[in-house]
């Protein structure tokens, strides 16, 4: 258990230059805040002193952007683009290959732009600061970096530099790929609409029709304007002492004077009436039937009162928080669309919006959607409500304060920084529990509290935006005509001269940007050396033991601040073939249907009050050193307190051991909107969903994953919903036979991390369960899995505009001694090449290579290219043949990679990770071994080995790309014998 820290500084000291204003020690949060400010600049400082040792050093601006050109966005990618101090061309994933970073990026919100750094080596967590602080302060900036980054134009096609013109750059393709999904278009509606006048209402990301707008002059002066320490926000975390934060600041800011900087976020007009909104969005070649979205959205004033703030949190939890939730339900049972979109309470600046909408819906369906939310919510105003439900909404929303996260710093930094730059007390959404405390009293002793909330926020709150967006399957047109007719006006502006000298800046950047950084450069970059690393990995503390009907029951010894954690695995080898493509029948049964005689609305109700989540996913994964052997099951999670753990597991108990399949008007439900989110999945999975495809045909893990995952459970599941009457019977003999065949003691294994009263309940508990249970002998059986033969080349059409590229290539067995090399070399590829070709070059957003025991995938993200890119991915082998690799390319990626073996333990991680390895046979062992061979890695051992795998690799490489027909077809005739076969994503 970890103890508060001493204090090492006192209110009012002077230590660097920073005076300290404020020390507050945060007990449940084990930790002691200083806030300082530096005298010189007025720079402001945030230390949260606690014993973890993941350290945090972020530099974060408020950056309200005054359009919709994306300046702040642009901004935060070429900052990080090279440096006085470090004339590199992106030093910034020249670090991420070279450093130990638990986190490493930089994001930019709707008023604020953050550029975090973690690591749990302290040299390492100051490499990444030095290099992070003259890239903010100092950047470089070229022309070219606004080119590349931002946008630039160019010739629409390279073979013809006179002719048309068009748009290239990252953050312009990045936004192109947000701004196809309908959800974020939605989203950027509602920002624009209730909150006109404000940083709020433009769109700090960019939006594709505005971005071509930015100029290079206002490019500087937003960093001129915005990037100086007195505008500046550190925040640190973990166990390095504040004192060193402030000495490697001290001399950084002398070269600074104080400013006068004055941010505004600007001020809401509020409305004295709700407006009504029709948009519509692109659907491709999709059946429009049932895809239109209606939102109702408020903009809800809170002016950052942190009483109000909770209340509309609890308010949110209490109306759509679960499936028995009463406003979900009432949305659900109404049938007016498929499924409810994400609802309820956020925060927006000072504010907040409140959301409620749903998918799969028609046009025509908008009034009687919003007549149904107001009638009910004015019901529940009426009628009071249940205070079991309230309850159990203060229950939930306490696990937001008490969890420590998967990214504990980023969390805490995050909250502190919500109110920070607003001008509050930096600590307001951190120290939560006494509001908390006193709002559940309140609402205790007066239910009307929260009814008053309701009433005043909602229903009274004229501030209301209803939005209908509907499918049109015109718009791609619309938008490209648009897109044409401007270019063409700008085009006649220049002359055929003009345009040629385009071309050429277009190839000059494109060279520049391919160029690799000289050793020299590179050598001005701080760097840990090989003897920096770990002797060895890190491994989560775990006593394994028996319990006396044979089962493994694992106890994780990390500490959970109060909250409990287990995992419970279910083999499924052994089951009929035939069932495979029904598991996520089952798995929905168990999370979202009735059991043991309880409907599903009462099951939902009981899991909410007694637990801070439950969920069941599908596990697929190949074991670590036994080649050809597939662990193949389902994994139920659940968190609670130790005061729920007794009622937690009497839940999951007769969630697994009595599910009831049978309620068919709930069935239905359930597959309408789960055919509803892996459509929205499918389509916005990127280069997810072409690698799922194909490696369904690669592997039995794939084969599996794609059957439950893939398109073809789509197609399942759109199959049971176009005949739900005439199969609902075999619906529920499938999900009978399923949960009949996992009753057999010797398929359970637990991983629990948690208190020793908790975990001294599930032993006994678990026991007493196994022991009732029939010790059936597991078989193997065939999944039905077949290898397909030959290279698949596929294309799936979907309705966005640009293209997620995808290919693998079969590799070493992880059981192979020398397999961890190959991670090695992902490491080292993923930037000197996938990067450097795919986004420095073509301009994708995202570019990635991995090794996952198996297999090479290779993909890209938000690319404007098809033939390009897979031209790229075959340059691979050649690449690699004659990159002249040495040993200090090798030892930073080598650094790169360790990271993986020496991340933080955080309790809920720890339970997953601690399942999985025993499921996957990673014993401390193997892991030992394999990061060995990997410290032990030289040039030519390395090239060796990867160039055995990709020249016999690309032999039999399947590609999967995802785009609109145009690109695709587009892409096929360059293609040529090598053409795609086309298919519709979704119908």
């Amino acid at each position: 258990m970890p103890h508060i820290l001493p204090p090492v500084l006192e209110v009012g000291q002077t230590c660097h230059g920073f005076i300290v204003e404020d020390i507050t020690v945060l007990d449940t949060m084990f930790m002691t805040a200083y806030r300082l400010a530096h005298k010189r600049t007025g720079a402001k400082a945030l230390h949260f002193h606690c014993q973890d040792d993941e350290c945090l050093f972020s530099i974060n601006f408020p950056t309200p952007p005054e359009d919709d050109t994306g300046l702040p966005h642009i901004m935060e990618h070429s900052v990080l683009s090279g440096s006085e101090r470090f004339p590199v061309r992106d030093p910034f994933f020249e670090m991420y290959k070279m450093s130990m970073a638990t986190f490493i990026n930089a994001m930019t919100g709707a008023d604020m732009t953050y550029y975090p750094v973690c690591s749990n080596v302290k040299k390492d967590l100051f490499n990444l600061a030095t290099v992070y602080f003259d890239a903010v302060f100092h950047p470089l900036l070229t022309p070219e970096t606004f080119k590349r980054e931002g946008h630039h134009a160019v010739p629409a096609d390279s073979e013809n530099p006179t002719g048309a013109l068009s748009i290239n750059g990252i953050v312009y393709n990045e936004m192109k790929a947000a701004f196809s999904k309908p959800e974020a278009r939605l989203g950027r509606i509602a920002f624009r609409q209730l909150f006109p006048g404000t940083c709020y209402g433009n769109e700090s990301g960019g939006d594709p029709v505005a971005i071509p707008d930015l100029t290079y002059e206002g490019f500087l002066a937003f960093h001129d304007q915005w990037y100086h320490p007195s505008n500046a926000h550190f925040v640190f975390y973990g166990e390095v002492p504040p004192a060193d934060y402030l000495a490697f600041l001290e001399p950084r800011l002398a070269r600074f004077d104080k400013r006068s900087v004055t941010v505004n976020f600007g001020e809401i007009q509020r409305w004295t009436a709700p407006v009504q909104l029709v948009d519509s969005y692109d659907i491709g070649d999709e059946d429009p039937a049932e895809r239109t979205f209606h939102q109702i959205n408020w903009q809800v004033p809170l002016d950052m009162n942190p009483r109000e703030m909770v209340l509309m949190e609890i308010l949110g939890i209490v109306l759509v928080g679960d499936d028995a939730a009463p406003l979900k339900k009432a949305i659900i049972d109404a049938g007016l669309g498929s499924d409810l979109l994400p609802s309820g309470m956020m925060q927006v600046g000072r504010d907040g919006m409140f959301c409620v909408g749903i998918r799969g819906s028609e046009k025509d369906r908008g009034d009687a959607f919003r007549e149904l939310v107001l009638a009910e919510l004015d019901k529940i105003v009426k009628d009071g409500v249940d205070p079991e439900l309230v309850e159990t909404a203060f229950q939930r929303f306490s696990y937001s304060i008490r969890e420590i996260q998967h990214s504990q710093p980023l969390h805490v930094a995050d909250n502190a920084l919500s109110a920070w730059i607003q001008g509050a007390d930096p600590l307001l959404f951190l120290s939560l529990q006494n509001v908390l405390d006193e709002c559940r009293e309140a609402c205790r002793k007066d239910p009307a509290v929260l009814l008053n909330i309701l009433e005043e926020k909602l229903l009274a709150n004229p501030h209301r935006l209803d939005v209908c967006m509907a499918p049109d399957a015109e718009w791609k047109a619309k938008t490209d005509a648009e897109f044409a007719e401007r270019m063409a006006d700008w085009r006649a502006q220049l002359s055929d001269d003009d345009m040629c000298k385009l071309a050429r800046q277009a190839e000059e950047l494109q060279q520049e940007a391919g160029t690799a950084n000289s050793p020299e450069a590179l050598a001005t970059l701080p760097q840990l050396k090989r003897e920096d690393l770990p002797a060895e990995p890190r491994f989560i503390p775990t006593v394994e033991k028996t319990l006396s009907t044979g089962n493994l029951f694992m106890r994780n010894d990390v500490f959970s601040n109060g909250v409990n954690y287990l995992e419970v695995y279910i083999d499924l080898d052994g089951l009929p073939a035939d069932l495979w493509i029904s598991v996520p029948r089952y798995v929905e049964t168990l999370k979202r249907l009735g059991a043991a005689g309880d409907d599903f609305a009462t099951m939902a109700r009981r899991t909410s009050a007694a637990t801070g989540g439950f969920n069941v996913h599908t596990s697929y994964a190949g074991h670590t050193v036994r080649d050809g052997v597939t662990r193949k099951g389902i994994v139920i999670t659940l968190k609670a307190l130790d005061e729920q753990m007794p009622r937690a597991l009497d839940i999951l108990r007769d969630r697994l051991f009595e599910p009831d399949p049978t309620d068919k008007p709930r069935f239905k439900d359930v597959l309408n909107q789960g055919l509803s989110r892996m459509r929205t999945g499918l389509v916005n999975g990127g280069p997810a969903t072409p690698l799922t495809q194909i490696r369904a045909g690669r592997t039995e893990v794939g084969f599996l994953q794609e059957q439950t995952t893939g398109l073809s459970q789509y197609r399942e599941i759109k199959r049971l919903v176009d005949a739900f009457d005439s199969g609902f019977d075999t619906v529920v003999d499938q999900v009978t036979r399923i949960a009949q065949f996992v009753r057999s003691r010797r398929r359970f294994t637990v991983s629990f991390t948690g208190s020793d009263h908790a975990a001294a309940l599930c032993e006994d508990t678990m026991t007493r369960w196994f022991d009732e249970m029939p010790d059936t002998p597991l078989a193997l059986v065939s999944t039905g899995f077949v290898p397909v033969p030959g290279i698949q080349r596929l294309g799936f059409i979907g309705p966005m505009q640009v293209a997620h590229c995808a290919q693998i290539l079969p590799a070493r067995h992880s059981s192979d001694p020398e397999s961890s090399l190959l991670s090695l070399a992902m490491a080292m590829l993923r930037v000197d090449y996938m990067v450097s070709e795919c986004r420095f070059k073509g301009n994708a957003y995202g570019a990635n290579c991995s090794y996952d025991g198996r297999s090479i995938n290779l993909s890209t993200y938000a690319d404007p290219h098809v033939k390009r890119t897979l031209d790229v991915f075959q340059g691979l082998v050649d690449y690699v043949r004659l990159v002249p690799w040495t040993d200090v390319e090798v030892t930073r990626g080598m650094i790169s990679t360790a990271k993986s073996v020496i991340r933080p333990i955080r309790p809920e991680d720890a339970t997953a990770s601690a399942l999985t390895a025993w499921i996957t046979g990673e014993t401390h062992a193997v892991r030992r071994e394999r990061y060995r061979v990997l410290r032990e890695a030289t040039p030519g051992h390395l090239k060796a080995v990867l160039l055995d795998v990709l020249e016999s690799g690309f032999q039999n490489a399947p590609v999967a790309v995802l785009s609109n027909r145009d690109k695709l077809e587009k892409a096929n005739a360059e293609l040529g014998e090598n053409a795609l076969v086309l298919t519709d994503l979704v119908d």
